[in-house]
């Protein structure tokens, strides 16, 4: 299981967070991830939370993870220009 921020900060440094935040949302859309846990942080009257995930069974190895988003937008992947 693992956070976005935690994957940000261990392995992603490169890239911004927000890239892997939108990583992590097409991922769980396309249903190769899913929340595994939720923990509430309260910060003066602040409701905020960290969301874990973890890979959904049987679908390891699923080829979306190489490129999630021609799976959610392949119509931007067709070659065709748009008119």
């Amino acid at each position: 299981m693992i956070s976005p921020y935690d994957f940000w900060r261990e392995y992603s440094r490169d890239t911004s967070y927000a890239h892997v935040v939108k990583y992590f949302w097409m991922l769980r859309k396309l249903g190769l991830i899913q929340e595994a846990r939720h923990e509430d942080v309260n910060s003066k009257g602040s409701s905020l939370g960290k969301t874990y995930y973890m890979i959904t069974p049987g679908m390891e190895d699923h080829p979306a993870w190489f490129n999630p988003a021609r799976y959610l937008y392949p119509h931007l992947f067709t070659g065709k220009k748009k008119e």
